[in-house]
């Protein structure tokens, strides 16, 4: 079968969750037996990066400001699209994707979120939207408790000069409920006319299905597993914790602050000496410099993480933000590295507290589940045993592969019509 991926940008160069999901996608096809091609728009930094999946790519040229404007204006604004659907449409972008469709003679088309769904819905082939999350959850969370910080408007957001960035910011704050409840409708809008759709964790995926008749599936984000795991050294190396991600998204920023200001003063308040903590992402002065303590290193970009993370011993994910199965916990896991986690850091995980990792409910438990870590060789030994098989199990690119070729089977045989719209058989609604 020939598909087609629809992305909003390339997944090559520095990996984050958005770029391994389609990539997770993009493998798992080929580990399918299906021909891939992939379209992506060409986002600013993205240009000429290189391109290791094997697949052959087209780039698309971003719809114009004004063009974008006018989008806003007369769909956003009204409510009849979200910000998300205007900054990617285009007809030019239609016309050459349709090209592309007909070059390629594609069977399948993946699309990318929502933002790109009107693409693949045009074609009238048959058409899986990959939601990744849902973004109205994760705006609607954003929105109420809100720092300004939130980048909704993606790529544009550089373009604002410094000083209007802090008007932009109370406007940004303003925008998110309403985003939130338009995406809400739109989300369930294309999941209604797409063969199926599929989300990252399995609560979501649930509570997606009960609202919709057709085909919802969990699709996990993978992650490599490297062939050798860390458990069986841990006791060979300094007590060093880490934490991954770039400050420059909202969760990871949460997630630092919470443990420089509610964590850190949980061990001193219990004597506990603190582990080094090394930070492992890009971390900008205006945002590391009020989270600067002697006990946290911030090592900026690392070309191999999982050699980083194969020089500590536990791995901390002080998570309090954010939707979705979380990349940094999978890679921690597929390491065989411990975990502790507050329950943010472990949404959409399938797994066991005491078995895979542990789960620490508060900010002081989160220094007990360290200590017992600390103390307990054995345990440290077991989590990061146990964690790597789950990882392998569930979020390695064979499973993966194991839910597209199911996937797949269930709806290549429905016929479409002209406009996507299946014309027999009621789909099964499905959570994976």
């Amino acid at each position: 079968m020939n598909v087609l991926y629809l992305a909003t940008r390339a997944p090559y160069g520095r990996m984050h969750g958005h770029k391994m999901g389609i990539r997770t996608y993009i493998n798992a096809l080929k580990g399918a037996g299906h021909n891939v091609t992939l379209v992506a728009f060409q986002i600013p930094g993205d240009t000429a990066l290189p391109e290791d999946l094997g697949v052959e790519t087209h780039y698309l040229t971003l719809p114009s400001k004004s063009s974008i404007l006018w989008r806003l204006l007369t769909k956003a604004v009204p409510g009849a699209l979200s910000l998300n659907e205007c900054l990617y449409l285009d007809e030019k972008a239609n016309t050459r994707i349709q090209e592309i469709v007909a070059d390629k003679s594609i069977d399948l088309i993946v699309a990318d979120m929502i933002r790109t769904a009107s693409y693949a819905h045009r074609s009238g082939r048959p058409w899986i939207l990959d939601h990744e999350d849902l973004l109205s959850e994760r705006y609607e969370l954003w929105a109420s408790r809100s720092t300004g910080d939130e980048n909704i408007l993606g790529y544009l957001e550089g373009a604002i000069p410094a000083f209007a960035r802090p008007l932009a910011k109370a406007v940004f704050r303003m925008v998110l409920g309403r985003e939130s409840r338009i995406l809400d409708r739109r989300e369930l809008y294309w999941t209604d006319r797409a063969g199926a759709s599929s989300l990252r964790s399995l609560e979501e995926t649930e509570r997606l299905a009960a609202r919709t008749k057709r085909r919802v599936f969990c699709m996990p984000v993978t992650v490599p597993v490297p062939d050798q795991p860390v458990s069986g050294t841990l006791t060979n190396r300094p007590m060093t914790a880490v934490f991954t991600g770039g400050l420059t998204y909202q969760p990871n920023l949460d997630g630092l602050r919470a443990y420089v200001e509610r964590i850190i003063p949980e061990f001193e308040r219990q004597g506990v000496e603190l582990p080094v903590l090394n930070v492992i992402g890009a971390a900008p002065d205006n945002l590391r410099l009020p989270l600067e303590h002697p006990s946290i290193k911030f090592l900026g970009y690392v070309p191999d993480i999982n050699e980083e993370l194969a020089r500590t011993q536990v791995f901390f994910a002080p998570i309090v933000s954010g939707t979705g199965i979380k990349t940094k916990v999978l890679e921690a896991l597929a390491c065989g590295l411990p975990l502790i986690a507050l329950p943010a850091g472990l949404t959409g995980l399938q797994g066991e507290h005491g078995t895979h990792f542990l789960r620490a409910e508060d900010p002081a438990d989160f220094v007990r589940q360290y200590v017992r870590v600390r103390d307990d060789s054995e345990l440290a030994r077991s989590l990061g045993e146990h964690g790597r098989k789950l990882a392998i199990a569930s979020y390695s690119i064979d499973a993966a592969t194991k839910i597209v070729s199911r996937e797949i089977d269930a709806i290549k045989n429905v016929p479409f019509g002209p406009d996507g719209r299946k014309l027999s058989a009621k789909p099964t609604s499905m959570a994976a």
